[in-house]
């Protein structure tokens, strides 16, 4: 990271564990706080930054049917920003908190566009989201703002240059100057997560 921080992003570093879930930040971060430990203590000591903590994944989870094997996928999601945004605040005094956010409806499209991730979402057992909703657009922009908006009202208040929060719509440049700021560093910044690949497998 352009910053400085030993940062992950969705994936843990390798060696993962023996789990399949364990390649994923957020899981190991559920994990650690179920063992009452410090939130990042299962991940190496240089990781001082996560850049996306929550992770989801499909289960093939097989049924025998008269017709033989029948794949019944089973999703799973885990997102610690929100229910474990009080143990990461308080594991870590002094720490940044950086709220990226943008047009709900712009997100939803995005959703929509990244492979099964609706479908994930509406099948997993979500906080604020159970399995089953999340089918009408309007269940998964109401998650999504009820989010924005718990994050923004946990912080309220503060002085203390622990958080700030952005939205894409604000432009590169108004965004490279609020996080030089924010984290007293000259930082690279641009778009370089286009989504592509889900076309290019589909």
């Amino acid at each position: 990271m352009s910053a400085g921080y030993g940062a992950v992003h969705c994936y843990a570093p390798k060696p993962w564990g023996p789990a399949a879930e364990d390649r994923f930040v957020g899981h190991l971060i559920e994990k650690a706080v179920a063992q009452q430990k410090s939130p990042l203590a299962l991940l190496p000591p240089w990781v001082n930054a996560v850049t996306q903590m929550d992770c989801w994944w499909i289960d093939p989870i097989y049924e025998q049917t008269t017709d033989g094997d029948k794949c019944q996928p089973r999703a799973h999601g885990i997102f610690p920003q929100i229910t474990m945004l009080e143990n990461l605040d308080h594991a870590f005094p002094g720490g940044k908190f950086i709220l990226n956010t943008r047009d709900a409806r712009q997100w939803l499209k995005s959703v929509k566009a990244y492979g099964p991730l609706q479908q994930i979402l509406i099948e997993a057992d979500l906080p604020g989201l159970p399995a089953g909703k999340g089918g009408e657009d309007e269940d998964l922009v109401l998650w999504f703002e009820d989010h924005v908006n718990r994050v923004r009202k946990y912080f309220s208040g503060r002085d203390d240059g622990s958080f700030t929060e952005f939205a894409l719509e604000e432009g590169n440049e108004v965004i490279k100057k609020r996080l030089d700021s924010f984290l007293g560093v000259d930082l690279e910044w641009g778009c370089h997560n286009v989504t592509t690949w889900w076309d290019e497998v589909a």
